[in-house]
């Protein structure tokens, strides 16, 4: 019977308990068992693995790591297509053996050269780094709420909110109290102080709430690819190492791009863009995606499928910058919730180039996002 070889490692499974299969088996391996290459079986079928059985098995083992029957992950309020662990997933008395069992095969099809069809929230790609999320970064797990405390930063607040250091979560149905910092709840909320509790307040959605998950996804991922390794990578570049180069058809791009504020297919400073586009090779592509709709995904029906905020929501392009002078100064941004870019009237084609390059490469960082 073929066994794919020294170099590789059998696996057999069911395709009907393929989740439950899979864990038993890699559980029980060593290093070097997991270090090999692997050649499935799936169970009372004649398939030979030469490849596509394997690609077949990743494909289907991304499915059963979000199902819901687990409870490890909830896609995002704006997203269906992007996932973070779930607040709630003690509900699974084996939730930590199960995330720990997920980073190991987010490893093991690195490890393997094999694509997942597993979208990651940027903070969440941030925390499988140990690079701290910036509340900025709330935008791409919460988009409402994000937009709610940048109201507060950009607004006063006095008489007009009244908030604690405190936030209060849904457990199972019931509501629990959190003090965001020592004696929060009887610190109230002010102008002052408010860039504080925005701080606390995103760093307990995207961190604290889920660190004991994190944790053990991350011990998993760990086994295969230790962290000094996988730390030379930015989120970005994780998140196409893991999920891999969207095919990109610049064409369906433009036809499903939409205009607003005065500007038109026809406009110079969106013509120069367009050209940029095109002469960006395959990961600079991938990083635009990524910047202006906060994933590398491009949907099964191409661009017209495009997921916003309030359902299907195309590319947007806007102005900004100065309408008399130069705009040369600033940085394209995005509001990945609503798959906008805003581009600044430059002065010329390679201003652009240079400004958007910029902005694709320094966006793991931050740098860039509105």
């Amino acid at each position: 019977e073929f066994d794919g070889g020294a170099d590789r490692q059998r696996l057999y499974v069911r395709r009907k308990q393929l989740y439950a299969d899979t864990f038993h088996q890699l559980k029980q391996w060593s290093r070097a068992q997991l270090w090999k290459r692997l050649s499935v079986k799936f169970l009372g079928e004649d398939g030979v693995d030469a490849g596509g059985l394997t690609r077949e098995f990743y494909q289907s083992m991304s499915k059963e790591m979000f199902s819901a029957n687990y409870a490890l992950f909830k896609p995002t309020d704006d997203n269906q297509n992007v996932f973070q662990p779930n607040v709630n997933s003690s509900i699974n008395p084996t939730h930590f053996e199960d995330f720990k069992f997920v980073g190991l095969m987010v490893a093991k099809a690195i490890y393997d050269d094999v694509l997942l069809d597993a979208y990651f929230t940027r903070s969440f790609l941030k925390h499988c780094l140990n690079v701290k999320p910036t509340w900025h970064d709330l935008q791409s797990l919460d988009f409402q709420h994000y937009k709610n405390l940048k109201w507060m930063i950009d607004n006063p607040i006095q008489d007009i909110i009244f908030e604690r250091f405190e936030y209060t979560v849904d457990e199972f149905g019931k509501k629990r109290v959190h003090e965001l910092k020592e004696n929060g709840s009887e610190i109230e909320v002010t102008d002052a102080n408010k860039s504080e509790f925005v701080g606390f307040v995103a760093d307990f959605k995207m961190t604290k709430q889920i660190d004991a998950q994190t944790k053990a996804f991350k011990e998993g991922l760990h086994i295969l690819i230790p962290h000094w390794l996988i730390s030379i990578f930015t989120w970005p570049e994780l998140d196409l190492l893991i999920c891999g180069m969207p095919d990109i058809d610049i064409q369906d791009m433009q036809q499903n791009t939409e205009y607003h504020a005065g500007l038109a297919k026809n406009t110079q400073v969106v013509q120069w863009f367009w050209r940029c586009v095109e002469e960006m090779d395959k990961e600079e592509r991938a990083l635009l995606l990524q910047f202006i709709t906060g994933t590398s995904k491009v949907p099964i029906g191409g661009f017209k499928d495009l997921p916003g905020m309030d359902g299907i929501q195309r590319l947007q392009i806007h102005p900004t910058g100065s309408v008399h002078g130069s705009s040369d100064e600033m940085l394209p941004s995005a509001h990945t919730c609503f798959n906008q870019l805003d581009l600044p009237r430059y002065s010329s084609y390679q201003v652009l180039k240079n400004k958007v390059m910029l902005a694709i490469r320094e966006c793991c960082s931050g740098f860039g996002f509105s």
